[in-house]
């Protein structure tokens, strides 16, 4: 049996869809408005009628970006039966299958087929241009005026907030998912087509060129937003029920979600305690009025975290676990500085013999054989070593 393209597929959708000049979409206060070239022509404020959309500027609902650029939509059907949108890409002849559903408090918006997913580096969430510029929120996509709020959520972890500002994916500033214009603010995700190999610059221009290895079935499919619009005083209470909605993280303290919790602000003393100081210190943190008492180094390494046994925990973790067990009875916590994403270079992943699993950022052909007398290799390039 033959396979059906996925270009055939879209050809097939295509057939059975009516193509209407625009679409209206509800997102809690918010109402969403696409026209038939897939750009988004309204972000209007139900509540009192008041559209909040800049018009002097595209906004296409999603952008697709290979080696030829990035690429706008051309045309937009709608299949309301389904909820469904196809988006067309003339120019790399690509099409994008969108699933839409409206929810009491917002609109998802997800990306469930791609025609050619190979030829696609990076999708594009608008940028989504707004006449809001009171309050900007770059880090949570969310901006506001005194009566309104309207933002952005990723909803999975290939999905990133921001502007795609190089091929790494990363942005050096504290962040643009939100982003303030001369006119007014733009929120804007994407997502990167990890599913092939690439070579991107790493850190900005520190580490340029580096391979990458295709990170088989993480390309752009399934990539999901959702947009909402509130009254400004709900703007904190509607992501929440988003997070809940979408099953998304939603830690709580104490029954309470930690981000209206009173207990996140608060302050706490940063010492190096160990078994032989502990009980000093959690009488300070206690005399303080404080919960927390914080180690600002207990670890030898990153990595496998193994604990200072010289300068700190005598005991290893018995002696961690002697000095939680006393904090608990103050009713204090315990924490420690710890980098995750890093690794110490004399950490067991690393040497003497490196981890199967860490990524390779570089290689070069040997220029001669050597061997176990060698000293000195010579290697036929300098690039990756030269960073």
């Amino acid at each position: 049996m033959k396979k059906i393209s996925t270009t055939l597929v879209f050809i097939l959708l295509l057939i059975n869809i009516n193509a209407k000049a625009q679409q209206y979409f509800n997102a809690g206060k918010l109402r969403v408005g696409i026209n038939e070239h897939g750009s988004i022509i309204s972000l209007l404020n139900t509540m009192d009628n008041k559209e909040y959309i800049y018009k002097d500027t595209i906004a296409p609902l999603i952008s697709i970006k290979t080696a030829k650029g990035i690429e706008h939509p051309g045309t937009m059907f709608f299949n309301k039966k389904d909820s469904t949108i196809v988006l067309d890409y003339p120019h790399n002849k690509i099409g994008l299958l969108l699933k839409l559903k409206e929810k009491k408090t917002h609109l998802v918006i997800e990306l469930i087929n791609v025609d050619k997913p190979k030829l696609i580096e990076a999708v594009i969430w608008g940028p989504y241009p707004t006449t809001i510029s009171k309050m900007v929120g770059e880090i949570i996509g969310v901006v506001r005026n005194d009566d309104f709020a309207m933002g952005i959520q990723v909803l999975n972890v290939k999905t990133l907030g921001g502007k795609l500002l190089n091929n790494e994916g990363s942005d050096q500033s504290r962040s643009s998912t939100a982003a303030k214009q001369s006119w007014g603010s733009t929120i804007q995700a994407f997502s990167l087509n990890r599913d092939r190999k690439r070579n991107i610059d790493v850190w900005g221009d520190n580490f340029p060129n580096a391979p990458v290895e295709p990170m088989q079935g993480e390309n752009v499919m399934g990539s999901k937003i959702a947009l909402f619009g509130c009254a400004e005083k709900d703007a904190l209470n509607t992501i929440g029920e988003i997070e809940i909605a979408e099953g998304l993280p939603h830690p709580l303290i104490n029954g309470v979600w930690m981000k209206v919790s009173p207990e996140t602000g608060r302050s706490y003393i940063i010492s190096n305690f160990n078994e032989n100081n502990i009980d000093e210190m959690l009488a300070y943190t206690k005399r303080a009025g404080l919960m927390t008492l914080y180690h600002e180094g207990p670890f030898q390494n990153w990595g496998h975290y193994d604990f200072d046994t010289v300068y700190t925990f005598m005991h290893n973790i018995e002696g961690v676990k002697a000095c939680v067990k006393k904090a608990e009875k103050f009713g204090i916590r315990l924490g420690a500085h710890t980098l995750s994403d890093f690794i110490t270079t004399d950490d067991k992943y690393v040497t003497p013999i490196p981890d199967e699993r860490l990524a390779i950022t570089g290689f070069s052909n040997l220029a001669t054989n050597i061997s176990d007398k060698d000293s000195t290799i010579t290697v036929l390039s300098p690039e990756y070593f030269n960073n």
